[in-house]
């Protein structure tokens, strides 16, 4: 009995397990179906943005540049944007994310503590986190800072220091009023008490001017980006705020403040030297090739995969400026993406840039049998210009040298036909006539093309051209030559003999027809 309840239990594993080799291919597929086709965030290209003003006059219209490019980046979901600041000052950000880490593992035994009802412990790991998110960048982990200050609340209320409770409320709302407080937390009284201190930061009227050494730096107040120092932030509540200030090149700079005025002095960054000679390089050659090759210095220095360099070109007196946006990759200096623009000057500039963003963010260039760029030659404009003028020059001179032959022509017949057929200058006469109109129509043609080709040099050929990548990644670029095009440039040899062949047989039908 006992033995065949044993088969029979046997038999039931053996169905299951045949019944999960049968479908499991029609498991994985089902389930295929629903896998996310996001990219995993380490597939992604590590890139960093860099805008540079080519003028003191552009550097307000490059920060707001720099910043609709890196929210752009981040939303595509394409890129792992990088903070060109903690690249730049790598020991400080380091420091800065381990504070973080610490605040974010203080903040776990918080509520671990909280949850065994051990409120002492957990008032204690609040206020550890605290002071650990007070370290970090709280333009970033504000949030956070947040979430422990609540425990930290809700653990005083739980051991009934109910007064000390509501100084951390108002503490707290001051700068961050949409922090919440659960019911499961706090009893219906100190809720009531959070939404009255609430309503009331709706009235605030403190203001806050904030100053910076240097100016110019990005400005974030209780986390939230204010922008460009110097700036008077307004509608403030009393107490303490968190002022965060950023510049690339400097470490990042970071303070309380009450209401009235904040002055932080930011301290370069041991990278700053380097990091504006490459600058500087940009802003001398925003067309040409030195912009390309500060660029690649700059992401294989930064140990980037991409590099996303924004050039702003406020010429003196504009109202609008020139809006240079590429993409490239360091490892060889090819362009992923470029485009460019005139904008207003601004907050108007704002949807363009944005538009601008969208183009060079949405895809990849070929390479087309080589690393792309979009600079110019050195001196290839101004020599396709004094060729154009010299082509131009020289057409104008042989169409004249036609009329003139043509007159002298016109001449040559009129005389022909007042002389008598006897008259034995007449055929001398007539094959005069007849060579200066040869003369006169080769120097109409050649006049004409002449006049064609240095108007295009000249006036119609455009100032960029796709150049050989800089030096440290020296690829030549193949050009996809179609075949039909290639098969006529063999063919041309031949077909300038049939011409040459040919040029005599016409020209003795023309003295015929004379």
């Amino acid at each position: 009995m006992a033995q065949a309840g044993r088969r029979a239990a046997a038999s039931v594993v053996a169905g299951v397990l045949a019944g999960l080799i049968a479908t499991g291919p029609a498991h994985a597929a089902l389930r295929a179906q629903f896998v996310p086709l996001t990219v995993p965030a380490q597939a992604r290209p590590a890139v960093v943005v860099v805008v540079v003003p080519t003028s003191p006059a552009g550097e307000e219209l490059a920060a707001r540049v720099n910043r609709v490019v890196r929210e752009a980046a981040q939303k595509s979901g394409r890129f792992d944007v990088q903070s060109l600041i903690d690249r730049l000052d790598a020991e400080n950000a380091r420091g800065r994310e381990s504070r973080a880490a610490e605040g974010l593992e203080a903040l776990k035994s918080a509520r671990a503590a909280y949850n065994e009802l051990d409120t002492v412990q957990a008032l204690k790991e609040a206020e550890r986190a605290i002071k650990a998110f007070g370290d970090s960048d709280l333009g970033v982990h504000l949030p956070d800072l947040s979430k422990a200050w609540i425990l930290k609340i809700a653990s005083l209320v739980a051991n009934g220091e109910n007064k000390a409770a509501q100084l951390e409320m108002d503490r707290l709302l001051a700068i961050d009023p949409s922090a919440t407080f659960s019911p499961n937390y706090f009893p219906p009284e100190e809720i009531a008490y959070a939404e009255n201190v609430r309503k009331q930061l709706l009235e605030a009227k403190m203001t806050l001017e904030v100053k910076t050494t240097p100016p110019g730096a990005e400005i974030f107040v209780d986390g939230h980006y204010q922008g460009l120092s110097p700036l008077t932030v307004d509608k403030l509540a009393p107490g303490d705020h968190y002022v965060t200030a950023k510049r690339p090149g400097y470490a990042l700079g970071q303070q309380r403040s009450r209401p009235g005025t904040a002055e932080l002095t930011l301290r370069k960054a041991e990278a700053f030297p380097r990091y504006e000679a490459l600058v500087t390089k940009v802003a001398k050659d925003p067309r040409g090739p030195q912009r390309d090759a500060a660029a690649n210095e700059l992401g294989q220095w930064l140990g980037v995969d991409q590099v996303l360099l924004g050039v702003v070109d406020v010429p003196p007196g504009a109202s609008t400026a020139q809006v240079t946006l590429l993409r490239l990759e360091p490892k060889d200096g090819h362009n992923d993406a470029y485009a460019e623009e005139s904008v207003p000057l601004g907050e108007s500039a704002v949807p363009q840039v944005e538009a601008l963003a969208s183009r060079v963010l949405s895809h990849d260039d070929p390479r087309r049998g080589g690393p792309v760029t979009h600079y110019e030659v050195p001196g290839a404009a101004d020599a396709k210009k004094v060729a154009g003028y010299a082509l131009l020059g020289a057409g104008a001179a042989v169409f004249v040298g036609g009329i003139a032959f043509g007159i002298a022509a016109n001449g040559q017949h009129n005389e022909f036909r007042r002389l008598a057929q006897t008259d034995p200058h007449a055929s001398s006469v007539a094959s005069t006539g007849r060579t200066l109109a040869v003369v006169a129509d080769v120097s109409y043609l050649v006049g004409l093309l002449a006049a064609g080709g240095g108007t295009y040099l000249a006036f119609l050929s455009g100032p960029k051209s796709a150049a050989p990548a800089p030096k440290q990644a020296e690829t030549p670029k193949a050009s996809a030559q179609p075949p039909a095009e290639k098969e006529k440039k063999e063919r041309a040899p031949d077909e300038e003999k049939d011409e040459r062949r040919e040029a005599p047989r016409q020209d003795e039908d023309d003295l015929r027809n004379y």
